[in-house]
């Protein structure tokens, strides 16, 4: 079992990822296509963001999983 401090420490993680991820692809989103704001699909950015989180939080806890147990 994964420790309470720990698990709020990835979940804080989580919550942080997802406005820096935003912010980095509407910045290069308007770089990129000189669009204006308005036409930024923040749909895609939210999923995008959703998925990376989804992806550091999994690794994080098989990282936490196999420091007990070094078998690899």
């Amino acid at each position: 079992m994964i420790p309470k401090k720990s698990l709020y420490k990835y979940v804080v993680l989580m919550i942080l990822c997802v406005p820096v991820i935003i912010a980095a692809k509407l910045g290069f989103h308007i770089w990129i296509n000189h669009r204006a704001v308005e036409q930024f699909d923040f749909d895609k950015a939210y999923f995008t963001a959703t998925i990376i989180s989804l992806v550091i939080f999994i690794s994080s806890i098989r990282t936490h999983k196999n420091s007990k147990n070094p078998s690899i």
